[in-house]
């Protein structure tokens, strides 16, 4: 009995790991590890613009949008109005 319970167990768990299935290249990270991986955040948003639909929804879009949000929120704005300052 207990075999059979263990079994059935495994089972369930292997076909929820398989559901989780494609949410992009990196899978579902935190907001927080996105706004530190800013490479790996562009990669994970260009996925989610490829694969628009319900997929805008998933948590892994929504975490690479959000860390992107924290970053550039972060990062220092140019005097000249949004154009680089090293153009001039």
């Amino acid at each position: 009995m207990r075999l059979r319970n263990l079994f059935i167990a495994s089972g369930i768990l292997l076909f929820l790991a398989g559901c989780s299935g494609d949410v992009g290249p990196y899978g579902v990270k935190s907001a927080k590890w996105y706004e530190h991986h800013r490479a790996e955040d562009m990669k994970q948003l260009a996925w989610c613009h490829n694969h628009a639909g319900s997929k805008e929804k998933m948590a892994a879009c929504v975490n690479a949008q959000t860390g992107a949000n924290w970053r550039y929120a972060k990062e220092p704005k140019s005097p000249t109005g949004g154009v680089p300052s090293n153009l001039f």
